[in-house]
């Protein structure tokens, strides 16, 4: 039974998790301790508050934070130096949208 579950589960959160379109999956997110920041040019500030799914919180609070960093910078990356969850799938990102490439 426990079996069962686990697969179904996983199945969904992998079906969860298909639908980011091109455009936002090719906005690299780096790590706030990288060092690929360095070279990069800062283009402002990105905040999202998000709550998602029972499953996919992190998927839509990310997918969130990519669209911002495209469509109000064009963006090609972001950092995400502050990730605050919050009960009930509620995420809060703070973050950089930078320019890495030419």
């Amino acid at each position: 039974m426990i079996r069962i579950f686990s697969i179904l589960l996983l199945t969904i959160m992998i079906a969860s998790c298909a639908s980011m379109p091109k455009e936002l999956a090719e906005i690299q997110l780096i790590g706030s301790d990288s060092t690929l920041v360095i070279d990069c040019k800062k283009l402002g500030q990105i905040n999202t508050d998000t709550r998602g799914g029972p499953f996919d919180f992190d998927f839509v609070a990310e997918r969130e934070f990519r669209r911002i960093a495209l469509e109000k910078y064009g963006a090609d990356s972001a950092v995400i130096t502050s990730r605050t969850a919050l009960p009930v799938g509620h995420i809060i990102l703070q973050g950089t949208a930078l320019k890495c490439y030419p």
